[in-house]
């Protein structure tokens, strides 16, 4: 434990030198919140019936979404698939520690200090920039109340176990394939759809919501960012958390027998 903690507080402070690619990454993430919600403001003026959520808590879900972007899985760690190229992944295989954990801590470093990086500046425009400018009913809302707040601060910790887990399945395979690019465009484009990052998954046809709510994605975006708005009652946390933790313990025990078969067949050459 002490290994996996240390790994991932190296990793997070290596992470925070890039600030100015996070500050770079911020300003593209204000100007696509600012398009998507323009996009739900043209759903929401022609709706003739009752939305399944709120203009106020969609506008809220969109800026979460751009604050909290770089928890998703859809990147790897490079620096496992350079140890791939060069042979030095075999340092990795004789450390006193598992190699599936060692990875997991440095990825669930790397992902919560690119989060720290964009979240905080970035929810401060949504809160106070946007009241600034004269845009008041752009802005983000606040928690509904202190329950729903702590039921979204639970659900996001959660969030981001399961986005490390998927992430190794990610890194897991590039003992594999060498390359990730592949798996990546592939679990990329699944996890942006299902997870609410293009469309609120409330708004989702009626018959797609059963298939939606079973995949593990939503646990990465939706769960959350529905509990900070109270779209979700935080009396459902206990449901919310049970969903997210079955699916990471799927995927750590997948991950976990997917890398030790592929460390059977992992051929380093060199000397």
């Amino acid at each position: 434990m002490i290994c996996f903690i240390s790994v991932v507080l190296r990793s997070f402070k290596n992470s925070l030198q890039y600030r100015g690619a996070a500050i770079a990454g911020m300003f593209t993430q204000v100007f696509w919140g600012l398009i998507m919600i323009m996009v739900l403001d043209a759903f929401f003026m022609n709706e003739t019936g009752t939305a399944p959520i709120s203009r106020v808590q969609s506008i809220t879900y969109i800026w979460l979404g751009q604050a909290f972007l770089s928890l998703l899985p859809w990147s790897y760690d490079r620096s496992i698939q350079a140890m791939l190229y060069d042979g030095r992944i075999a340092y990795d295989f004789i450390r006193p520690c598992s190699v599936y954990w060692l990875w997991f801590a440095r990825t669930l470093g790397w992902r919560t200090a690119a989060v720290t990086l964009r979240s905080v500046p970035l929810v401060l425009f949504a809160v106070f920039g946007m009241r600034l400018l004269g845009m008041p009913e752009l802005a983000i809302a606040p928690p509904a109340n202190a329950v729903q707040f702590l039921a979204f601060t639970l659900s996001m910790f959660s969030a981001a176990v399961l986005g490390t887990a998927i992430t190794m399945m990610i890194n897991v395979s590039m003992v594999w394939t060498v390359s990730g690019v592949g798996t990546v465009a592939l679990v990329s484009a699944v996890v942006t759809l299902f997870s609410g990052m293009v469309i609120p998954l409330p708004l989702f046809p009626e018959w797609t919501q059963t298939l939606i709510t079973l995949l593990p994605f939503r646990g990465l975006v939706d769960a959350p960012f529905r509990l900070y708005s109270a779209h979700i009652p935080a009396k459902y946390l206990t449901y919310t958390l049970l969903h997210q933790w079955i699916w990471i313990a799927v995927f750590l025990l997948w991950g976990k027998a997917f890398l030790r078969k592929g460390a059977k067949a992992l051929v380093v050459q060199g000397g």
